[in-house]
């Protein structure tokens, strides 16, 4: 009995972790494309999912698994900018960094970062679905 406990436990803790990797980086990488706005709606959602899942409560289950397609779509959005871009890529560092003020190393780092981090979020949101799926029976 109390291993199946300890057991239920290490998937509850990696689920929570994998849900707060993926709220983060939602959080970060959204308000480019979709407003300051989204993230503060989300903030509250976001702490009632971590933290049920936490608690191994189906309520937190089902509001991660709400959360979840809206980061993968959020990764979509700029992997989606980035392959448009791609063809021009320094014009695109180029205008970032006249439109914004900012030095053209930080603008590559800027873009290359987020992009590197969409492909971490999507594949984040996927393992998360995957992982919530499997293991929905430890929640109650």
């Amino acid at each position: 009995m109390q291993n199946i406990n300890m057991s239920r436990g290490k998937q509850i803790s990696k689920t929570s972790l994998l849900i707060t990797l993926v709220s983060a980086l939602f959080l970060a990488l959204s308000p480019p494309y979709l407003g300051a706005l989204l993230p503060l709606i989300f903030v509250i959602p976001i702490y009632m999912a971590i933290h049920g899942v936490k608690a191994g409560k189906k309520s937190g289950m089902y509001i991660s698994l709400g959360i979840l397609p809206l980061a993968f779509a959020v990764s979509v959005l700029w992997i989606n900018y980035f392959l448009a871009v791609y063809k021009n890529l320094h014009g695109e560092f180029l205008s970032m960094s006249s439109q914004y003020h900012i030095s053209l190393f930080a603008a590559k780092i800027l873009i290359l970062g987020a992009f590197t981090l969409s492909f971490i979020l999507g594949i984040l949101s996927i393992i998360s679905f995957i992982f919530i799926m499997k293991n929905r029976k430890n929640f109650k």
